[in-house]
């Protein structure tokens, strides 16, 4: 009798995959409904041909993306090889050139914004997920499992056979935090949170990058159709005046340097656009570097922090809960679960850090030609540095609650709402009380603005701190799990 064990990611998979499939086709009856009302509303004058094949193109690749969606789902949950991992391939492989058809598609009829075509950039993420989690991640789930009387067999025939294996060295043990590291990460990525956390990552930051192009986009359209403005002229709006000027702005309230109204005047504060009082940090991140990047990778800091939280919210406490310690504790240590789990986060979340950052650069470079390519690509490579540097205490911090708290909801809720909110109550408690401004350093965030500083010696000093952090916030996370009941 065969029988495979599905992981509980996979089944997450086949849900996942029945939601798009149901996405997709309201999709196509919309889409076949507006053709047709578009049709009948236009008969002396036909529609293109060219828009029409278009159409026509985009709709049957759409209906086979969501066969291809449905029968994989159903092969997943039979873990079926050929259902499951032949078809999921096949579908990653159709979504893709979907994907690639309608981004032409939307440069050869010149009517997609710039928010349509990064959401459709973002068409990506779920097919590129099927590819690694389905042929890596879960490659042992398509090999059957046949009866252990017939295994025993097997194995015993085999080895009776086989001439005696020459003496081999002894290789070195992995360290236990390498061993137990390894094994989070596998743990993790098969189960739901593993699924569920780069896709709802991915789409996250490609959705709040869409959104603040798009109002950028608006702009430069508006000028290039009722300002009468060719597209250098537009590009040159966009890259001094809309995105520089508002970004500056941006900079100057989010690292809290703006200078004096007056110099005996009331305390309030005013953003200097004037070049004599301008802002030399704010200046340096969007005249000195592309500014667009910046804005973009200023806000990526503050969400892959809240986004840490749904990874690492129960990497101690659903194995706490479930009494699961006790048994691993009799081959390892406390220090090695701890420190192992603690590394397996970081190495999950780093892919993703460098995933995103990299389409970012690579559709800001296709759409903003004003920005050169080496200032593009060293500035996305410091900003992956940067977000990591901001990810890893939030990952320890998660780590130190999961520890506190035995449950995996109540230090979801704990971390992603401490993460979310205190910055910004911290920030407004220090703006109507300026001796409450250490409450902003309690959390990594505020120093780790820091790391975009002209200044090489504050830089080092930022990083640095985001490393005390993590010092501080293992210390305690692992000082509490030594002591704790397993």
């Amino acid at each position: 009798m065969e029988r495979n064990v599905r992981p509980s990611g996979l089944t997450a998979f086949a849900i996942i995959n029945f939601i798009f499939a149901g996405v997709i086709g309201i999709s196509v009856m919309l889409s076949v409904g507006t053709l047709a009302c578009a049709g009948s509303f236009s008969r002396n004058q036909a529609l293109g041909p060219e828009t029409a094949n278009i159409s026509l193109v985009t709709t049957i690749l759409n209906l086979a993306v969501m066969a291809l969606l449905v029968v994989s789902g159903i092969g997943y949950l039979k873990c079926s090889p050929i259902l499951g991992r032949l078809f999921g391939s096949v579908y990653a492989c159709a979504d893709a050139v979907k994907t690639i058809i309608a981004l032409l598609s939307l440069g050869i009829l010149q009517q997609g914004s710039t928010f349509i075509a990064i959401i459709t950039v973002g068409n990506f993420v779920w097919p590129l997920l099927t590819i690694v989690f389905i042929n890596f991640v879960f490659n042992d789930v398509w090999r059957r499992r046949t009866r252990l009387a017939e295994l025993a067999s097997g194995i015993s025939s085999a080895a009776a056979a086989a001439p005696a294996p020459a003496a081999v060295p002894d290789k070195k043990t992995p360290p236990h935090v390498v061993l137990v590291m390894m094994q989070s990460i596998r743990q993790t990525l098969r189960g739901v949170q593993g699924v569920l956390f780069p896709l709802v990552a991915l789409v996250i930051c490609f959705t709040t990058v869409g959104i603040l192009i798009a109002v950028a986009q608006g702009v430069q359209n508006y000028a290039e159709t009722e300002g009468g403005m060719n597209r250098s002229q537009s590009d040159r709006l966009m890259r001094d005046v809309v995105i520089k000027q508002a970004a500056y702005g941006f900079f100057v309230w989010l690292f809290d340097d703006q200078s004096q109204a007056a110099p005996n005047g009331p305390p309030a504060k005013t953003i200097a656009y004037t070049p004599p009082a301008r802002d030399a940090w704010a200046d340096y991140v969007t005249s000195e570097k592309p500014a667009l990047l910046s804005l973009i990778f200023a806000v990526m800091m503050t969400l892959f922090p809240i986004l840490s939280s749904f990874l690492a919210f129960n990497q101690i406490s659903e194995d706490a809960r479930r009494k699961g310690f006790r048994y691993l504790l009799l081959r390892t240590t406390r220090s090695s679960i701890f420190f192992g789990k603690f590394l397996a986060a970081l190495a999950i979340i780093i892919p993703i850090i460098v995933l995103t950052v990299a389409a970012v650069a690579f559709f800001v470079l296709i759409s903003y030609p004003f920005y050169p390519v080496a200032a593009v690509v060293s500035w996305s490579l410091w900003a992956i540095v940067m977000i990591f540097l901001v990810s890893a205490p939030s990952v320890a911090f998660c780590l130190l609650l999961s520890a506190l708290i035995n449950s995996g909801f109540g230090s979801l809720a704990a971390g992603a709402l401490t993460l979310g909110f205190f910055p910004l109550i911290a920030r407004l408690l220090k703006d109507s009380a300026g001796f409450l401004v250490f409450l902003q350093y309690l959390l990594p965030q505020k120093v780790a603005y820091f790391l975009m500083n002209p200044r090489w010696w504050v830089v080092l000093l930022a990083a640095v701190g985001c490393v005390a952090y993590v010092a501080v916030y293992s210390a305690g996370g692992y000082f509490y799990f030594k002591r704790k009941s397993l």
